[in-house]
């Protein structure tokens, strides 16, 4: 798999996770958001609720936690 640049375009961090979805086996997502400010990809899937956020441009780290569904987003 080709490495990104070191900033990508949304479009860019959206193909690159959809395959290494697709090189894992696991299902694509349910609906992808790309959000300007702060400069997110965020990939969701209804059943179960997930949520994958990626921060373009951050370096880190990775950060991991769970939300109850009818909890707000911080």
């Amino acid at each position: 798999m080709p490495e990104l640049p070191d900033r990508p375009t949304h479009a860019q961090a959206e193909a690159h996770f959809r395959n290494l979805l697709d090189e894992e086996g696991f299902a694509q997502p349910d609906e992808v958001r790309h959000w300007r400010d702060p400069d997110e990809v965020v990939f969701m899937w209804n059943e179960p609720k997930v949520a994958i956020v990626i921060e373009l441009g951050s370096d880190g780290p990775v950060g991991v936690r769970e939300v109850a569904a009818n909890q707000p987003p911080a």
